[in-house]
């Protein structure tokens, strides 16, 4: 296979990880949740507590990165002769979408008002408060 034809299989991929990486904070989707807290996972659109989504999110994006990658492998080799313009229009996809999703979270980091998780019974007081 010639460079061409696996550059834009491997843009194709890349493309596909940045907006499955993104698609659960753009509409409300199940995603693989973390609970650091309690040391458990869930499989849900938002669950109770503190969780973190990120681990999820990225998984996700792999295995969608891996199945585009499988399918543009395949289809690429069945191309005829790719031009300079065809990898020129990979190439900015591949930019457009990864500049899109981080001025996504960067923007939704900008104007996001954090909440502060309750603390748990007695975490708060100090060793000789404990007892009143």
């Amino acid at each position: 296979m010639t460079p061409p034809r696996r550059f834009v299989a491997l843009g194709l991929a890349a493309v596909a990880f940045a907006l499955a990486f993104v698609y659960p904070a753009i509409t409300p989707a199940r995603v693989a949740w973390y609970d650091p807290v309690g040391h458990a996972w869930s499989y849900e659109v938002r669950p109770p507590g503190v969780a973190i989504d990120f681990f999820g999110r990225c998984a996700q994006a792999t295995v969608a990165w891996a199945v585009v990658l499988a399918v543009a492998l395949v289809v690429v080799r069945r191309l005829p002769a790719l031009g300079a313009r065809a990898v020129g229009l990979v190439a900015a996809w591949v930019l457009t979408a990864i500049v899109f999703v981080m001025l996504f979270y960067a923007w939704t980091l900008h104007y996001r008002v954090p909440v502060p998780a309750p603390l748990p019974e007695g975490a708060g007081a100090s060793a000789g408060d404990r007892g009143r």
